[in-house]
């Protein structure tokens, strides 16, 4: 119920939990689809003087970005922000901060509509024969399950195109990031090096291999890939996600 109070019990485990990570010296990231919910928050960080920057949907699109490059700059210990609000270029900068958080949120941000066109893309559909008709059926069940954040599932399904078809692209991509989201980094990265392999053209695949460079600590790789991820998605006239790669670059080259 979006109107239903935090309840104090979950309120004192959060300030358990956020106590831990400050201590360790660590940032933290708070979402929810509930703007009443990050209010009870908010004044629990005011009455504990825990410094925070805040987000939701009634934040202007200038001032979201002011607010993001601040935390990024070390402004603040906690970032609480509205799931409605929240933009392609906050999310993205945030998971170089910790890769881990919230990836779970990343499909429906940006990236849904340019793994649509890869679905579209890897689906012929002239004159198939048996087999290719398995490989167009099991990627349109891989994307469509990657699209509703089964991972696990979609993994199976891109295993199955794989097993039939052990040089489609697409196949090692969906798996690929489907093994990030699910934090199996080095899984992802041998994966998304097949699909470059294979199709050295997709900048997605370049981009999250970049990422996943940093989650492993290989910074100089990962600095790479998002150059030419960059470059890539300027090609494609996806000036968003190419301006996103520089952004992500800078904050690994300053960490």
């Amino acid at each position: 119920m979006p109107d239903a109070p935090l309840p104090s019990a979950k309120l004192q485990l959060f300030g358990e939990v956020l106590a831990e990570l400050l201590e360790n010296r660590h940032k933290a990231l708070v979402f929810s689809q509930f703007v009443d919910h990050l209010h009870i928050i908010r004044d629990y960080l005011e009455e504990q003087n825990i410094k925070y920057k805040y987000l939701d949907g009634s934040t202007p699109a200038v001032e979201r970005k002011k607010r993001v490059d601040a935390f990024q700059a070390a402004e603040g210990d906690v970032f609480l922000i509205s799931l409605k609000a929240i933009s392609a270029i906050a999310l993205l900068s945030f998971m170089v901060i910790n890769p881990r958080v919230n990836a779970q949120t990343l499909p429906e941000v940006n990236i849904k509509p340019q793994i649509e066109r890869m679905q579209v893309e890897s689906d012929p559909n002239q004159n198939l024969n048996q087999d290719e008709q398995k490989v167009a059926n099991y990627l349109t069940q891989g994307f469509s399950l990657f699209k509703a954040k089964n991972y696990p599932e979609a993994i199976k399904a891109f295993n199955e195109v794989i097993r039939i078809q052990p040089n489609n692209q697409y196949a090692y991509f969906g798996r690929g990031v489907s093994n990030y989201l699910l934090e199996k980094y080095q899984q992802a990265k041998t994966d998304l090096d097949k699909s470059i392999e294979l199709d050295s053209s997709l900048p997605l695949a370049y981009f999250f291999r970049g990422i996943t460079n940093s989650a492993l600590g290989n910074k100089d790789n990962a600095i790479t890939d998002l150059e030419t991820a960059a470059k890539l998605f300027e090609k494609d006239g996806n000036t968003e996600l190419a301006q996103t790669s520089r952004d992500v670059i800078k904050r690994i080259r300053n960490a």
